[in-house]
């Protein structure tokens, strides 16, 4: 598929409703918006995955699963319903990338294992520092770092799938499975005014030291 347009399906894992949640665009839009003006020739489709809205066969050449204020250790039916489309991807070979609670089920539908991160909430920026470099990593790089929201990491890979990078908080935080699944703990669609209105808004959720060290990384954070 390399220099063809691609078709691209993009399931919203985020269950949030919340009048917060409404000031922004949902989950799939954003990665619209960071992935349109790199790729003004691809094509992009939003679903409702957890509103039991999936692709049909045939339709599309990728997916990438959102982030979602839900834990993937909920079995909602709907997280069992996309456990197992993931399963039959992974035995078909086909593109599928996962973002923050994409990636974390992903790793649990191969078999790997997700629960609360050692250290507790990891909020604000975060490095992937990799271990390996790939043929399609271009340009190669060290690290990379994005906005990070997240209590809950993958513990275990899947046996399959290669770590691709993390650091000392989140060993697991970038993993790679054939050369048709990627995922990433991160968020590479966020911006840094979703962030700021994040920590305003739900400030009171953390510790105020986190918080504030929170806001020193995004407004420190390189667009």
């Amino acid at each position: 598929l390399q220099g063809m347009p691609l078709r691209l399906s993009i399931l919203n894992a985020n269950t949030d409703r919340s009048t917060f949640s409404q000031r922004w665009p949902n989950d799939g839009q954003k990665v619209i918006q960071g992935l349109a003006p790199q790729r003004p020739d691809w094509q992009f489709r939003v679903f409702d995955a957890c509103a039991g809205e999936w692709p049909v066969p045939g339709m599309d050449d990728a997916w990438i699963i959102t982030g979602s204020v839900a834990s993937v250790n909920d079995e909602a039916p709907w997280m069992r319903e996309l456990e197992v489309r993931l399963r039959e991807r992974d035995t078909q070979r086909q593109a599928t990338v996962g973002l923050c609670f994409g990636h974390q089920i992903m790793a649990k539908a191969l078999g790997g294992l997700v629960g609360p991160s050692p250290g507790g909430w990891r909020l604000g920026v975060a490095p992937t520092r990799y271990n390996t470099s790939q043929p399609w990593m271009s340009p190669a790089r060290a690290e990379i770092s994005l906005f990070a929201v997240h209590q809950e990491q993958v513990l275990r890979p899947p046996v399959q799938a290669i770590v691709l990078g993390g650091d000392a908080f989140t060993p697991a935080a970038a993993l790679q499975v054939g050369l048709h699944m990627m995922s990433t703990q991160y968020h590479p669609e966020l911006t840094r005014e979703f962030m700021r209105d994040l920590l305003t808004t739900f400030a009171d959720e953390w510790e105020p030291e986190l918080v504030a060290q929170a806001r020193q990384q995004a407004e420190q954070a390189v667009d």
